[in-house]
């Protein structure tokens, strides 16, 4: 199990979360209301309007989530900075209080935390019947020399007799997470120069690495890698449009008709070339070479006429969209005698098809009298594809590899005349992928959940699932993996927990009863909150070049009993 990272949100999109210990990320919304104790009456008025460009009033001070904020000289951040000790942020500055918000302390009936506002210590749990309380703590009064627990502000540490703790004070500035002093997220120096990401926009450390500057991003923007971005990927943007270097422009013209179909000398001719995306209207142009004679391209894609010879015309066709952005593709476009009898006119090897993937594809016939009838005479079709009497190749192949068959056509007249044409179909491996019944897709991830785990202290209770994964060149092989570093920015604990074991095969199994390594990820904008044990895996194939996917999985927990 790794060791639990304290909450730092990397970028806005991902920064929606809040850690199970009650931290958020340091910089939350550009201008929000206060959230602590109400505005002092008699403050300033900061109501009036704001000249262009800027989000706040100078010399403007807010208390957010207990820091104080003020407002640059240029009116297009604040300063983010935490009261000196013994003073907490309210209304719009620093003032004394009792005692500091949060911090916890020992009374005789267990422990009792400092209230929001800071004038009074409330209780919040007796201290279970096998511990006592130390420090605002509630340890074990038998404990393994040399093991630590946190008190607020002190690390405790189990002392050589093992009945005892020694108390080791946190720098100023810092709190005890997990057995160790850290700075909290926002709180006391930091690395000079540094650009992070939080929900609101870019936060930079300033040249001495005393305190954070926070520049909101513009509306529709979110921060990623240390800037404001309108989107990551395509799916990001607007339908027509795409992602590129952080902006959603609208996607290139591209034309999508991949060939174009076979005529016959001196029947009528119609087909059409299609574009997606760009702005349209379109014009379409010859670019290079001819079609075949007696053929023509209108600007709106549609290729008309009667063929007057039998042919092969190559040609390139342009596609110009309203911003005068192009596209082009290159066609073959046979013409064929239908006069010389019936001829399958469609061509050989087939379009290739991925194992797994739903496949289609239609045989033509020329010549003789329509309708045709079609069937397989010799060779083999992959598992999983069949042909009707129409044609029709379809189904989802299954197996992979180059497939050879021999095809036959058959016409209306009588007797029926009859053509023969051998085909090949290669399938190919296809991407591999993992999946799952219950998948969030987030920026720079996927998120599986899987089946609950229940939870019984002191009681393992068995767990025995399976990882998927789809495509690629089987046996599989999983292995788990280190939280890639946008991902532990906002997972503050990873890793299998202990008792459970992930094969090569993707089985994952074993007995838990440790509840201690249980996190809670929220995200709020969708309302979706996940509990339970977090980790990485990866999954790769067995070819010579191999693919490889990686996804981060939740094992849900149900707690049941104290």
């Amino acid at each position: 199990m790794n060791r639990p990272l304290h909450c730092l949100s990397l970028m806005s999109a991902l920064a929606l979360l809040s850690c199970s210990d009650g931290t958020r990320p340091f910089a939350e919304a550009a201008h929000p209301e206060p959230t602590d104790a109400a505005q002092p009456s008699d403050g300033p008025d900061f109501g009036g309007p704001l000249p262009p460009g800027a989000i706040c009033h100078l010399e403007e001070t807010r208390c957010v989530d207990g820091r104080l904020r003020t407002c640059l000289d240029d009116q297009t951040g604040w300063l983010v900075e935490s009261c000196p000790d013994g003073l907490v942020c309210r209304g719009r500055g620093c003032v004394e209080v009792l005692c500091e918000p949060g911090t916890q302390r020992c009374s005789a009936e267990g422990v009792e935390r400092c209230n929001e506002a800071g004038d009074a210590f409330e209780p919040v749990a007796p201290c279970p019947v096998d511990r006592t309380c130390l420090e605002g703590a509630c340890v074990s009064p038998q404990c393994s020399p040399g093991e630590t627990a946190c008190a607020d502000k002190q690390i405790l540490t189990c002392a050589d007799d093992g009945v005892s703790w020694t108390r080791e004070p946190c720098a100023p500035g810092e709190r005890c997470i997990d057995g160790a002093c850290v700075l909290p997220t926002g709180f006391g120096p930091c690395p000079p120069g540094e650009v992070l990401c939080a929900p609101a926009g870019i936060v930079t450390c300033d040249e001495v690495g005393g305190s954070w500057t926070e520049t909101p991003c513009l509306e529709g923007q979110a921060c990623f890698g240390g800037r404001c971005v309108e989107c990551v990927r395509d799916q990001d943007c607007e339908a027509g449009q795409a992602c590129g270097d952080g902006v959603c422009t609208v996607a290139p013209v591209r034309i999508v008709t991949e060939t174009l179909p076979v005529g016959a000398v001196d029947v009528p001719y119609e087909a059409t070339v299609e574009a997606l995306a760009g702005r349209p209207p379109y014009v379409f142009t010859l670019d290079v070479g001819a079609l075949p004679r007696g053929l023509m391209l209108a600007a709106d894609g549609q290729i008309t006429g009667r063929p007057t010879d039998v042919e092969a015309a190559t040609c390139t066709i342009l596609v110009t969209d309203a911003d005068e952005r192009r596209d082009s593709r290159r066609y073959t476009l046979r013409v064929l005698d239908a006069a010389a009898g019936l001829q399958i006119v469609t061509e050989s090897p087939l379009p290739s098809a991925e194992e797994g993937a739903e496949y289609a594809t239609t045989f033509e016939a020329l010549g003789g009298q329509a309708p045709y009838g079609f069937f397989l005479v010799a060779g083999s079709l992959p598992m999983g594809l069949g042909i009707d009497a129409t044609g029709r190749l379809a189904g989802i192949p299954t197996e992979i590899g180059l497939f050879e068959f021999r095809l036959r056509a058959v016409d209306a007249a009588t007797p029926p005349a009859f053509a023969e044409k051998d085909f090949a179909l290669e399938v190919t491996v296809a991407p591999l992928v993992i999946y799952g019944d219950q998948e969030l897709n987030l920026f720079v991830t996927r998120v599986f959940t899987l089946p609950t785990l229940a939870l019984i202290p002191n009681i393992p209770l068995p767990y025995d699932q399976r990882l998927t994964a789809r495509g690629g060149l089987r046996p599989h092989h999983w292995t788990e993996q280190p939280l890639p570093d946008l991902i532990a920015g906002f997972v503050p604990m990873s890793g299998l927990p202990d008792g459970l074991i992930l094969d090569d095969d993707g089985r994952l199994h074993g007995a838990v009863e440790d509840a201690s390594q249980v996190i809670e990820v929220t995200i709020p904008f969708t309302m979706i909150v996940l509990t339970g044990y977090f980790f990485s895996a990866r999954v790769t194939d067995s070819q010579n070049l191999e693919d490889s996917d990686e996804a981060l999985f939740v094992i849900p927990t149900l707690p049941i009993g104290n």
